[in-house]
């Protein structure tokens, strides 16, 4: 084959030759349906993204993009409490023996492939003993381009790796980020300043990974993956990736049709099952005591003690009920076992009153089944506390000092779980190979003892158990917590047979497992995630929604975003979930809603006000699937409480309709309307976030309104007239409604 050095050939898609390193070519391209990419024929490193439909390039770099592997060294124990951010330990403080390879590739020679769905193109690049495969593949049915590595060994002696390192300058990124996006999350856009957008998704194979998108000045795209373990001499491998760009003609939230048509072709979709808990009201609570702390220390933190003993909250059920709830939802015993696993078999233990407490656990069950509720519990799955995790946490408390919210946490229960918790995990006294092993003795850390979610045993173990207990209790469900806490907990023993990474990301095969079990004694069971990445919701029928609180209802309640930057923003994360599935809001708060990392201000309404807190709860409660409350965030607000998940239960088109944000033309920024269809049927919330009257016009997205009246269900005695398409609303500062139809409204 010979390629002309000057003119940057196309080759032809039958083309199945190498490029040789001695042919000296400046770059060479290869094309697919919609994106062409090049190559820099010394290192073999990507130089160019091009769009063919107008020859714009959205990536273009001298240097080009190349892989970088932390190379060699011993296995470290980072010092942390754990968390989704701890990857940084990792990454910043790599073995002091490692070196980075990759950054003088040497071009060997690719590979083309016809695979029937892609252009597969497999670059090959060695840099000393480390040789790389990096695969390309061009999407004949969608502008996505995907990308994935084979890290090999040829050198003559055994190496550890780390992780892998991919700095993308020179995009074709607009200065500005949209004010929804941050680092923080799967399927991030950027706008491109030739028109559309970059969707930037990876497909988790079990590492965890980081984009960092740098718009201005850098205009780069840093990626990472947490991919290690020990590479053999002489050709030992290691495979990973799952990386994908798309290109959408749109920006903004429009952006988001190509990873729905990517998810659409690739036929993702959550668990089947748990119809029920589409449109849930669910009551979060837990059996014990919490002191609740934020950055300050002073005044003394605020004990939190809903429910002291389960015959306390079975009382208060028929309150619950009758507020609207119809899903309990029980946390584990706080303070102790807290947010870790004391069992997986012992109900009573791990929620309730405490071992030996089985039948109070189960009159609770009965109790709620019997007033028409569901119960769920929460699982955590990073670990479990034995006082070496709490000598472990101290050590992080002491090195972080106070005013973070981890240490202050640790101060206000150190005494009572340095009294309570096993000098050794019962787990890890009976099954130390169910943890993350860096040597036989040495177990990796947060503030528990780190699972090894992939391993065999332990994966049977948790199936059958929680199967079990769902059955014994007639339980309804399971919330699954922290399934990304540590990154950083490879395991480094050898007999575990799968590379030392793939311990920390298993939790969906550990819960498809599972599903497989309770699927034999209770086939509608709910699944419940925390994560709002679609991967790893596969295993799931519900989310939970960190995409919606942590990003964007935190920039709305520091007024860093107003009504309309957040429909779009709800709008763009509700295309990149899995078709078909669900979410449950915080309508007010949850256990994670430290809003302002304050002490006392663990609620919102100290923080927002009550006005502005009733507003986010009309908005919660109205934008469709299950909406969950913590206990205690509805105090001052029961009775607008009990009037919207009345509404939600009686109302079909908010109970079963679909949602859109966008639909309504709005005149007003700091207004937010919702489109809510089900059938013929409509409905129109109609939320104001602004501190003064505002007179607004909105516009139905609809036809043959010109006869109709309207009907507002949360204020009956307020009119609003239409006129065409459109109405005209006068608001007081965190004013709302829910307009409807007159003759709908007569049918519940």
């Amino acid at each position: 084959m010979k390629i002309d050095e000057v003119t940057k050939p196309h080759l032809n898609k039958d083309f199945s030759s190498e490029v040789r390193p001695n042919q000296l070519v400046e770059r060479f391209e290869f094309e697919g349906q919609y994106i062409a990419i090049e190559f820099a024929s010394h290192s073999g490193n990507l130089i160019g993204i091009k769009r063919l439909n107008d020859d714009a390039y959205i990536y273009r770099d001298r240097e080009g993009f190349g892989c970088r592997v932390c190379w060699g060294g011993d296995p470290v124990r980072p010092l942390t409490r754990g968390g989704s951010g701890a990857w940084v330990l990792l990454v910043e403080n790599p073995p002091v023996d490692s070196i980075m390879l990759g950054v003088d590739m040497v071009y060997e020679g690719f590979k083309r492939t016809d695979t029937g769905n892609a252009d597969e193109i497999t670059i090959f690049q060695r840099d000393g003993d480390l040789r790389l495969a990096t695969t390309y593949r061009l999407l004949k049915r969608l502008p996505v381009i995907s990308f994935d590595f084979e890290v090999s060994n040829v050198g003559d002696g055994d190496v550890n790796i780390h992780f892998l390192d991919f700095p993308w300058g020179r995009w074709s990124f607009t200065n500005e980020r949209c004010h929804w996006q941050t680092d923080k999350g799967n399927f991030q856009t950027q706008s491109l300043a030739c028109g559309g957008s970059a969707v930037f998704w990876r497909d988790s194979d079990g590492d965890w990974w980081v984009w960092d998108i740098l718009p201005e000045p850098q205009k780069s795209m840093n990626c990472k993956l947490l991919m290690g373990g020990r590479l053999r001499a002489k050709g030992d491998s290691m495979r990973g990736g799952g990386f994908h760009v798309g290109l959408s003609e749109k920006q903004g939230h429009g952006s988001a049709d190509i990873a729905r048509k990517w998810s659409m072709l690739r036929q993702l979709k959550p668990l089947p099952g748990a119809h029920w808990a589409r449109s849930a009201n669910i009551y979060e609570t837990f059996i014990g005591y919490r002191n609740i702390v934020g950055i300050e220390m002073e005044p003394k933190p605020v004990r939190a003690e809903p429910y002291p003993t389960t015959e306390v909250l079975i009382e208060d059920l028929p309150r619950i009920s009758e507020l609207g709830y119809d899903v309990l939802y029980m946390m584990p015993r706080q303070p102790y076992p807290g947010y870790t696993t004391l069992s997986l078999t012992d109900a009573a233990a791990q929620y309730g009153d405490g071992p030996g407490t089985e039948r109070a656990f189960q009159r609770l069950v009965d109790a709620a089944h019997a007033m028409g509720m569901r119960v769920i519990v929460d699982v955590v799955l990073h670990g479990g506390m034995d006082q070496a995790s709490l000598r472990n946490q101290m050590m992080v408390s002491e090195q972080e000092g106070p005013g973070v919210l981890g240490t202050n946490y640790d101060l206000a229960h150190r005494e009572y779980l340095l009294k309570t918790v096993p000098e050794e995990h019962p787990y890890w006294q009976s099954n130390p190979e169910w943890f993350s092993l860096i040597n036989e003795n040495e177990c990796q850390m947060g503030y528990t003892r780190c699972f090894d979610m992939r391993h065999p045993g332990f994966q049977d173990y948790f199936a059958k158990s929680l199967a079990s207990m769902l059955e014994s209790y007639d339980l309804d469900g399971f919330r699954f917590d922290a399934p990304w806490w540590t990154p950083f907990a490879y395991r480094w023993t050898e007999e575990a047979g799968y590379r030392a990474s793939w311990s920390v990301g298993a939790s969906v095969e550990l819960i498809n497992n599972l599903y497989l079990e309770t699927r034999k004694v209770k086939p509608d069971a709910l699944f419940f995630m925390e994560s709002s990445d679609p991967f790893t919701c596969q295993t799931a029928q519900m989310q939970y929604p960190y995409d919606v609180h942590r990003i964007v209802f935190v920039k709305m309640h520091r007024n860093e975003m107003n009504a309309r930057e957040m429909r779009e923003g709800l709008a763009y994360l509700r295309q990149i979930r899995l078709p078909g599935m669900r979410t449950a809001y915080w309508m007010v708060d949850s256990h994670d809603s430290v809003w302002a990392n304050k002490s006392y201000e663990k609620w919102l309404v100290p923080y927002l006000g009550l006005p502005k807190t009733k507003a986010c709860a009309v908005l919660m409660a109205t934008l469709g699937d299950a909406i969950m409350s913590y206990t205690g965030s509805s105090d001052g607000m029961e009775d607008l409480f009990r009037q919207l998940l009345t509404l939600r239960q009686s109302v079909p088109v908010l109970a079963e309709g679909e949602c859109d944000e966008i639909a309504v033309t709005c005149s007003h920024d700091d207004v937010f309307p919702v489109w809510r269809t089900y059938g013929s049927d409509w409905a129109l919330p109609v939320i104001s976030f602004s501190t003064k009257p505002v007179r607004v016009e909105l516009e139905l997205p609809i036809e043959g309104t010109d006869h109709i009246q309207l009907k507002d269900l949360l204020s009956p005695e307020r009119v609003h007239p239409i006129e065409g398409r459109k109405i005209v609303l006068n608001l007081e500062p965190f004013d709302y409604c829910l307009i409807v139809p007159e003759s709908s409204a007569r049918c519940f």
